[in-house]
């Protein structure tokens, strides 16, 4: 495998509150470096979770990457991010617990 920049279609999208969501929807995988700022409770995660939610899978090195250019490991990690956040799922626990009180 080529080493990254020769052999990739790499599209920078700038984050868009509003867009995000659809944008997010035109690609394979979400190459999001990893902050240099040590983690406090005024850092989040909201473009990884927003990601991820989405169904796409987060990369942040080359190694990352080049696993997840095979397509059936990147679906099977999205069809994973997607089980995991399927608001049906939140739904029913919900559901179970107002039934439970």
């Amino acid at each position: 495998m080529e080493r990254w920049g020769t052999n990739y279609d790499v599209q920078y999208i700038k984050y868009n509150q509003e867009t995000i969501y659809s944008d997010l929807q035109k690609f394979d995988i979400c190459v999001l470096p990893k902050g240099s700022r040590p983690r406090d409770k005024y850092k989040s995660e909201n473009k990884t979770v927003i990601s991820e939610m989405c169904g796409i899978p987060v990369v942040s090195s080359l190694e990352e990457l080049e696993f997840y250019q095979d397509a059936q490991k990147r679906n099977l990690e999205t069809e994973e991010l997607r089980e995991m956040y399927d608001c049906r799922v939140s739904v029913q626990e919900y559901k179970d617990l107002i039934e439970s009180i």
